[in-house]
């Protein structure tokens, strides 16, 4: 407020840190306000309020909240990646009872170790990286859980071998079954 003609003292900020903040010079002046130009330790020049810079409520251009927010919201850098959308339709197709291929997976008790449930940093660390865009999460032993003892990247070609169906020796042709031999590790059949 003013009484009479005196005015309130300007506090010269030049110079001084506020955070990540330098103060360069003071703005041109703006009604009601004053304003002080900064420097960013990140290198960004911009106009702050006095009364933000005193109060501590503005200490940098905007860098430390972003670099917090990316921080927080990182984990892994693999979302979207191949792997990442493998573990997740492993959690999804194992506990959520709308999925269509629920039934064949969480119906019949296939579920999820521990360890990958919640961490798909745990997943990528024991399965690695999808060896090519050719290869599929494939569970060895087809009643047992996803887990790193019991899962491998195979080509579909494989994968498809190790099918729930032909698992049990059926051609899907009444009367008509193969028989199962193991190749290279690789159950086939003839």
């Amino acid at each position: 407020m003013v009484y009479g003609n005196t005015m309130p003292k300007l506090i010269d900020l030049t110079g001084r840190v506020f955070g990540k903040l330098t103060v360069i010079k003071r703005s041109r002046n703006r009604p009601r306000y004053v304003y002080w130009t900064c420097k960013c330790s990140c290198g960004k020049i911009l106009d702050i309020i006095s009364n933000s810079l005193i109060s501590k409520k503005t200490i940098s251009c905007g860098c430390v909240k972003t670099k917090k927010l990316i921080k927080f919201s990182t984990t892994h850098n693999k979302s979207r990646s191949p792997e990442h959308i493998c573990w997740l339709n492993i959690k999804s197709r194992c506990s959520n009872t709308k999925r269509n291929d629920y039934k064949y997976y969480g119906g019949i008790g296939i579920y999820v170790c521990d360890e990958w449930k919640n961490s798909f940093t745990q997943f990528y660390k024991d399965m690695g990286p999808r060896p090519s865009k050719y290869h599929t999460l494939d569970r060895i032993d087809g009643d047992k859980e996803y887990s790193k003892s019991n899962c491998r990247w195979v080509t579909r070609s494989i994968q498809a071998i190790n099918t729930m169906k032909r698992k049990k020796g059926s051609s899907l042709f009444k009367g008509v079954f193969f028989h199962k031999k193991k190749i290279n590790g690789y159950q086939q059949f003839n």
